[in-house]
């Protein structure tokens, strides 16, 4: 929890108040939206993730693609890193 300021009056209120304690003022709360780009980031995600396991399941495919088991680890450890280092990014 933290404290923000009254648009109406000015003082120190909870982040999570609907109405200031002081003067009454309704507090409107903006809606977090999710930027397109996230979404897209995610079904991308999903999609490589499906294609391994299907891959992983079907040693054919891997065979046919020319694919090593050891580089698709070693993508899929890239892209934790990659999805770790942007969680960590946003939050600051």
């Amino acid at each position: 929890m933290s404290l923000i300021k009254c648009p109406e009056c000015g003082k120190e209120i909870s982040n999570q108040a609907k109405i200031c304690p002081n003067c009454g003022y309704e507090i409107k709360h903006k809606k977090v939206e999710e930027h397109p780009i996230y979404f897209g980031f995610k079904a991308g995600i999903f999609i490589l993730l499906v294609i391994t396991f299907v891959t992983f399941k079907n040693e054919t495919a891997i065979e046919i693609l020319g694919i090593s088991l050891e580089y698709i680890l070693a993508f899929w450890w890239l892209i934790i890193v990659i999805i770790l280092l942007a969680i960590l990014l946003k939050r600051k």
